[in-house]
């Protein structure tokens, strides 16, 4: 998997200097103990300097005892790569991941955000989550937005950020 990684974030490298958008890429937490060897560091150091480049890491797939991820993510930090936590409330999310390597952005997994305008539960449990998410000095990302209802209860909750639906569908590649 790590090869696999490697090789999209090569390719995303390549890309970064023809897009003007942040960039960001999916990364399975593994991979991020090969951040250790030299061959990784050189990709760190070819991206764009000034160009917003984040790392997501899948949250519910760190296993074990997250301080093993904690040199990669500072070398990430040196490199001035941001780091994503995504799907996180969802499954065997890691508070201990959160608390340990503090990412920058946290993005709150669609079970949370879907129906939060209508579900006292929903908002609890979300409310709760960005106690954390603030205590560790992240910004939270709601993913799966799909309603102005839900949109306009997270701005009340004081999310910045989020994506989905709400804006516009998604449309095939021609």
């Amino acid at each position: 998997l790590a090869q696999a990684d490697l090789m999209c974030l090569r390719l995303c490298q390549n890309a970064a200097p023809r897009l003007d958008l942040p960039v960001s890429v999916n990364l399975f937490p593994s991979t991020l103990l090969d951040f250790k060897s030299n061959a990784s560091i050189e990709i760190l150091r070819g991206f764009p300097d000034g160009k917003l480049f984040c790392v997501e890491l899948s949250a519910h797939r760190f296993l074990g005892d997250p301080s093993h991820f904690l040199e990669p993510c500072v070398v990430l930090r040196e490199h001035n790569i941001a780091i994503a936590f995504d799907d996180v409330g969802f499954g065997r999310t890691s508070l201990e991941a959160l608390i340990v390597l503090e990412p920058n952005y946290v993005k709150l997994d669609p079970t949370y955000i879907r129906g939060i305008a209508d579900s006292e539960r929903k908002l609890r449990q979300c409310t709760r989550l960005l106690n954390v998410i603030r205590a560790i000095g992240a910004q939270a990302i709601a993913e799966a937005v799909e309603s102005q209802k839900d949109l306009d209860t997270l701005r009340g909750l004081g999310v910045e950020m989020a994506q989905g639906f709400v804006w516009d569908e998604a449309v095939p590649v021609k």
